[in-house]
């Protein structure tokens, strides 16, 4: 007897045709180091990591008065260099490396001057894609006299992403104690100087395991008034594979 076979579906069977089975990522781990108005490099002590592991630096530092060259981090991708002008100005950068090893250099980032109130910190995370770890464009928001600001949509390319929420903000006094949108984990967090002018204020939240259309929504940060100026940052960290199937041809 005789099958008869779709062509379509005989098509795909006659080709080989892998596919990955991914897994979302997971935290490993956080550092931070800041200044206030005292020193120049800031050294991220890097907790215990292994290889292909994945560092997410974010870092803020003051444009008011005096402006600082800022030396980004040896062996790690530029993701967002910037100045923000709106309300006191402010300086964001997000840098990013995939690990060769369980014994990274701790990374520095250098301030030209140390008069300019500047902060940084890391967030490790395992189980990102090596090779094409952003899986969106990272989105952005900004402006004036918000405490807790929204965070911009995003949609990640795969499924099970970790998306990773970034505040920045001047006036960052204002803000006694930082809270994450509902449903994400709070990481570091930080506020240094002592003028209302001469804030870095500085914090990151993540979700792990996210599929299709993310809105964060708002900060739930406490403090003693909203003048806080802000940039936010959404970014979506792809998955990496974890296996793979294999579908031949069938006689």
């Amino acid at each position: 007897m005789r099958r008869f076979v779709n062509p379509a579906v005989a098509s795909l069977l006659l080709l080989a045709h892998t596919w990955a089975l991914a897994a979302a990522p997971t935290f490993v781990g956080k550092a931070e180091d800041f200044s206030n108005d005292d020193q120049t490099n800031l050294t991220l002590t890097l907790p215990a990591h292994a290889t292909d592991d994945f560092g997410l630096i974010t870092c803020t530092w003051n444009e008011s008065g005096t402006t600082p060259t800022v030396t980004d981090p040896t062996g790690y991708t530029v993701a967002i260099k910037e100045i923000q002008t709106d309300g006191r100005d402010r300086g964001s950068a997000i840098y990013h490396k995939k690990f060769t090893s369980g014994s990274e250099t701790n990374p520095t980032i250098a301030f030209s001057a140390a008069n300019s109130d500047h902060s940084c910190n890391i967030h490790i995370f395992r189980g990102v894609h090596t090779s094409d770890p952003l899986d969106a464009t990272i989105t952005q928001n900004f402006g004036q006299n918000e405490r807790n600001p929204t965070n911009e949509d995003i949609t990640p390319d795969n499924a099970d992403a970790a998306i990773v929420l970034i505040q920045h903000s001047s006036n960052g006094e204002d803000i006694s104690a930082a809270g994450a949108p509902s449903g994400y984990t709070l990481g570091d967090w930080n506020v240094v100087g002592g003028g209302v002018s001469n804030d870095a204020w500085l914090a990151v939240a993540y979700l792990l395991g996210a599929t299709g259309l993310q809105n964060p929504g708002a900060w739930t940060n406490t403090g003693v008034s909203t003048s806080t100026d802000y940039t936010t940052y959404t970014v979506a960290l792809r998955a990496a594979a974890s296996g793979s199937a294999l579908l031949r041809r069938r006689r």
